[in-house]
């Protein structure tokens, strides 16, 4: 997702565009060549972009750093990127879960956070390249829930990049419904290791998704949030039936055995339930699932 939003905001020459990655082979490759995005309409390839390991090397500061880590990343990645923040600088979240505008605005200043969801889908490919899976949209909001002028001028610079941004004044919700969304696919897709079409394809699966889905409704209606849809459960099937060939993120970290955003997503909605007293079994079992998955991993 990092680099499929790096690659959009390049295509406009006037942005100068750097995207940091963990993965030196990754850098290398766009310094030599750009990065490659595969769409449904066809490829093209981003040669507008820099890219690096070291972004404490970078110079700064930076108009906009949008932040797509992996959610036990956040606190390191904003620690390194901390020479990049100045006063006027907009650090946007477009991150999966529960908790990451707090730890952002620990280390860069709570003013200067935005918060997001993404509904694109993205998806490795070969070094050098992403494959995007579904087009989607880029909500955004102030924590506050106020329309500030830097809010619009993030949505001009992304609607230029073709991102798809809509404002919002009620970001928390935003995030609960992507939350939910979350919820209900990835750590049943991990575990079944199919992308997010066969949820709705095998009446098992679509079962348990549309349990674990309930749990997460009935939690945010009982903290007073207003979900993107009524019935939410179809909103999800739908999403999976959109990006049936997507390999969810969840999934693509347990093939690569790598660590989950578990914790901040279906144990993050376990923990809201327990505040409000509302039972979340279901996403309870998901959760134990993907947290064994992870500790079974092969050594390496």
């Amino acid at each position: 997702m990092g680099g499929l939003y790096a690659a959009y905001l390049s295509r406009d020459k006037a942005n100068l565009v750097t995207l940091i990655t963990s993965r030196p082979q990754m850098a290398e490759v766009v310094k030599a060549r750009g990065l490659i995005v595969q769409t449904p309409k066809g490829p093209f390839k981003a040669t507008n972009l820099r890219a690096t390991t070291e972004p404490e090397a970078e110079r700064g500061p930076a108009s906009l750093l949008v932040v797509l880590v992996k959610a036990p990343d956040t606190a390191l990645s904003l620690s390194r990127a901390r020479p990049l923040v100045g006063p006027e600088t907009m650090v946007l979240s477009l991150q999966n879960g529960l908790g990451n505008l707090e730890v952002i605005g620990d280390i860069v200043g709570s003013d200067r956070v935005i918060g997001g969801v993404s509904s694109f889908g993205a998806q490795s490919g070969p070094i050098g390249e992403v494959i995007l899976r579904g087009y989607g949209q880029t909500i955004i909001g102030e924590p506050s829930g106020s329309i500030s002028p830097r809010l619009t001028l993030l949505a001009e610079i992304l609607n230029q990049a073709s991102l798809s941004a809509i404002l919002t004044d009620d970001l928390l919700s935003a995030i609960w419904t992507k939350l939910i969304v979350n919820a209900g696919i990835n750590a049943l897709a991990a575990i079944l290791r199919a992308p997010n079409g066969a949820i709705v394809e095998h009446p098992e699966a679509a079962s348990i998704m549309e349990a674990a889905v309930k749990e997460g409704t009935e939690v945010a209606a009982k903290i007073g949030l207003k979900l993107a849809a009524t019935d939410m459960v179809d909103y999800v099937a739908n999403i999976c039936r959109l990006t049936s060939e997507n390999y969810c993120s969840m999934l693509q970290d347990v093939l690569r055995h790598r660590p989950t955003e578990i914790n901040v997503i279906n144990g993050a909605l376990v923990k809201e339930g327990l505040k409000q007293g509302i039972p979340t079994e279901v996403n309870r079992i998901l959760a134990n699932m993907v947290a064994v998955i992870e500790r079974t991993y092969p050594a390496s």
